[in-house]
């Protein structure tokens, strides 16, 4: 049996890949906690009436943006705030 060894430079290359995608996969999760914060806070400053026109009700709010089973006809779109997404 073959015994494979990298060089310690390999090494911190690898460690550093893992290190660079545990921060990226923890701002994107943030990033989208965040943005489904805003959401709310801004469908809640809005008045009734123009809830209505969209198709939300005020106590729908929350299951319109945090709904994780996707049975809404209307989905969050987690790329609204973002201009380089589109």
């Amino acid at each position: 049996m073959a015994v494979v060894s990298f060089p310690a430079s390999a090494r911190s290359n690898v460690a550093r890949q893992g290190l660079v995608q545990a921060f990226s996969a923890r701002l994107a999760a943030w990033r989208e906690r965040r943005g489904r914060e805003i959401t709310v806070k801004r469908l809640n400053a809005l008045d009734d009436r123009t809830l209505q026109d969209i198709g939300l009700d005020r106590a729908e709010i929350g299951s319109a943006v945090y709904d994780m089973r996707h049975e809404r006809l209307r989905q969050y779109d987690e790329r609204w705030w973002d201009p380089f997404s589109r």
